[in-house]
């Protein structure tokens, strides 16, 4: 069987990425036709609310809820 634009994936990560890609030693493929896949994203304008602000948003919990929404760079800007 070959899928076409499909990435290989084992142990949960990706291993192979073919235009053509056949079944053989991968352990799961997935047919990602007409989807983007990115590595990451960067954010150059974020306010975490500091300083000043600490209960409304932390950089810890601005930090992790970027990284959950796929951004592995921030730029903060100061909360005045």
């Amino acid at each position: 069987m070959i899928i076409k634009n499909a990435f290989g994936y084992k142990n949960g990560k990706i291993i192979r990425e073919d235009y053509d890609l056949s079944v053989g030693g991968v352990g799961f493929l997935s047919d990602f036709n007409n989807v983007y896949i990115f590595p990451a994203f960067c954010d150059v304008h974020v306010h975490f609310r500091e300083p000043g602000f600490f209960y409304k948003e932390t950089i810890k919990t601005g930090s992790l809820a970027a990284a959950r929404g796929g951004y592995t760079d921030v730029c903060t800007m100061p909360n005045l």
